[in-house]
C-alpha cells in the first residue's frame, strides 16, 4: 500500500471508470434531466488561478449552485464555537495524549511555521486538519474552488444552496476522534514532510480530472483504522445527498453542484450512486 495521506480527504473534503474528461466537471443525465457535478478542492495558489475553462462554462450555464453547505453558515462566529467546543481538551494537553516520539515530532513541526502553542489545548483530530490549513496559508494558498464559485454566485445574485448544514457536516468531521490520536499526527505529518503529497500536485490532478492520488487514498481508508472514518465522512453523506441531487436534476433549473472532489470518485461515490440511478454520466465540456 502506498503512503497513507489523511491530509487529503480534508483538502478534497472528493475510479478509473469514472475519469470521463480533462477536468473535474461532469454532467449527469437521465430522461432530458441534466445536472453539473464539480470537484472542488478547498485551498489553492494564486498561481493556479483562473479556474480551469470547464468550471467556468458550467458556471456561466447555471442559475443554482450547489454547494456541500452554505458557506456563509461555515463563516459565522456561531459555528467557530462549536466547531472549538467539539474539540477542545478537558483537563489536558494534546501532548499528553501523544506518545512521546509523536508528540516531538509534531512538535519540531509546530516550532518550524511558528505554529501557536494554544492548538494544544485542542485534540488530534482537530490539530490533524487546522495545521495543514495553517501551513499551507503561510505559502500562500488561499480560497479554493468552492469560495471562489460561491463569492461569484454571491456576486450575479445566482441561487446559492447547501446540501448539508454545518452542523451535519461538524458531526461527520468529528468522527476522526474515533481514531487513534497517534495514527492521525502521523499521517498529518507525513502528508505535510512527502514531496510526493504535494498540494499543488493534488490541485493540478483535480484540475485535469486525473483520480490517482484519490484513488490511492480511498483504498486506505477502507481499511480497519480508517473505516469509521470513511464511512462517516464520505458514503453516509454521499447517500444522504443523492435524494436532494436528484431533484434539483428533475426540477429544470439549471445547477452546478460543488462538492470536495473525493465524493466524486470511488465505488461509493455521488457519480457511481448516480449511474446506479440510470443517470448517464459523462465529462463537461
Amino acid at each position: 500500500m502506498k503512503k497513507s495521506k489523511l491530509w487529503l480527504l480534508l483538502i478534497v473534503l472528493i475510479a478509473p471508470m469514472l475519469a470521463y474528461g480533462k477536468s473535474s466537471v461532469w454532467i449527469a443525465e437521465k430522461d432530458n434531466k441534466k445536472i453539473i457535478l464539480a470537484g472542488s478542492v478547498h485551498l489553492i495558489h494564486p498561481s493556479q488561478l483562473p479556474l480551469p475553462a470547464e468550471y467556468l462554462k458550467a458556471f456561466d450555464a447555471s442559475k443554482r449552485i450547489v454547494f456541500e453547505i452554505d458557506l456563509a453558515e461555515m463563516s459565522s462566529l456561531t459555528s467557530a464555537a462549536k466547531m472549538m467546543q467539539i474539540f477542545q481538551l478537558q483537563g489536558t494537553t494534546l501532548d499528553k495524549t501523544l506518545k512521546p516520539a509523536v508528540w516531538r515530532e509534531l512538535q519540531q513541526m509546530m516550532q518550524k511555521h511558528n505554529i501557536p502553542t494554544t492548538l494544544v489545548m485542542f485534540d488530534a483530530a482537530f490539530m490533524s486538519f487546522s495545521l495543514p490549513m495553517i501551513i499551507w496559508q503561510q505559502q500562500g494558498y488561499q480560497e479554493g474552488i468552492d469560495k471562489i464559485l460561491y463569492d461569484k454566485a454571491k456576486q450575479q445574485g445566482k441561487a446559492v444552496a447547501g446540501l448539508e448544514t454545518f452542523d451535519q457536516q461538524l458531526a461527520a468531521l468529528a468522527s476522526l476522534k474515533r481514531i487513534n490520536p497517534n495514527i492521525l499526527i502521523e499521517e498529518t505529518l507525513k502528508g505535510l514532510t512527502d514531496p510526493e503529497l504535494a498540494l499543488d500536485t493534488l490541485i493540478k490532478q483535480v484540475y485535469q480530472g486525473e483520480t490517482t492520488a484519490i484513488e490511492d487514498q480511498l483504498e486506505h481508508y477502507k481499511t480497519k483504522d480508517m473505516e469509521t472514518f470513511y464511512q462517516n465522512l464520505l458514503v453516509k453523506r454521499n447517500q444522504a445527498w443523492i435524494a436532494q441531487i436528484t431533484r434539483y436534476a428533475a426540477d429544470n433549473t439549471p445547477t452546478m453542484v460543488v462538492v470536495g472532489a473525493m465524493h466524486l470518485v470511488g465505488d461509493d461515490s455521488v457519480l457511481k450512486l448516480l449511474e446506479e440511478k440510470g443517470y448517464q454520466i459523462k465529462y463537461y465540456e
